[in-house]
């Protein structure tokens, strides 16, 4: 591939040749693209969407060319890519994220064709979550304790996410600003709200994806 070719005409008999062509360029098929990617985050051994579409225009890929969807490091780097299988363009391609993947924040899928090798750019980065031994989405469970609590801070368990997010509303739905930190063993946190509050109830809300917690509780002086 290049922009400076000419073409010129040589004879045999007699011996010769004429003046070259005006210069052109030559072309190659090109993987200029950002795979889309559906699905994410993503427990370990479950499956994300990955769809591209070829730039238009192109030069067409030989018949006998390959694309395949590689998974990077945690760190979005390919240095040593997992291979997740072949994939179409123009399709929705559906890829299992290996079971044995390290649970992370910064995963990228790029696609990589076989004839020419060329090598598309990286996707959006995404989270692999640690869920090979997670309870189903229907066992999960938010509980705080104790409960009735202080006005100024919040001990919690969560069972069955990740890394969930936390919101504190009034029985009348008024959302108060809160802050987390986890707590000293797996799966308990410790949240203060910006404001110490009034004795009353509230409700605690743990969300992860489409997993919604609530919790009742109770503050009292």
């Amino acid at each position: 591939m290049g922009t400076g070719y000419r073409v010129r005409i040589v004879s045999s008999n007699p011996a010769q040749t004429s003046q070259a062509s005006l210069p052109f360029r030559f072309e190659g098929p090109s993987l200029a693209l950002t795979p889309g990617l559906a699905g994410a985050p993503v427990c370990q051994g479950q499956v994300v969407t990955v769809s591209f579409s070829l730039p238009t225009g192109g030069c067409a890929f030989p018949n006998d060319n390959t694309f395949t969807a590689q998974l990077s490091n945690a760190t979005g780097g390919f240095g040593n890519p997992v291979s997740l299988g072949a994939v179409q363009s123009g399709a929705g391609n559906s890829l299992t994220i290996p079971a044995s993947t390290p649970a992370g924040t910064g995963y990228r899928i790029r696609l990589v064709s076989s004839s020419p090798a060329l090598a598309s750019a990286n996707s959006a980065a995404f989270r692999i979550n640690a869920c090979a031994s997670r309870v189903s989405a229907e066992e999960a469970t938010l509980t705080v304790a104790p409960n009735p609590v202080s006005g100024g801070e919040i001990r919690c368990r969560v069972a069955g996410v990740d890394s969930p997010r936390f919101a504190l509303f009034t029985t009348g739905g008024r959302g108060l600003p809160l802050r987390s930190s986890t707590g000293d063993v797996p799966g308990a946190f410790v949240l203060r709200p910006v404001q110490s509050l009034p004795t009353g109830l509230y409700v605690l809300e743990a969300t992860e994806g489409t997993t919604r917690l609530t919790q009742k509780m109770l503050v009292v002086e």
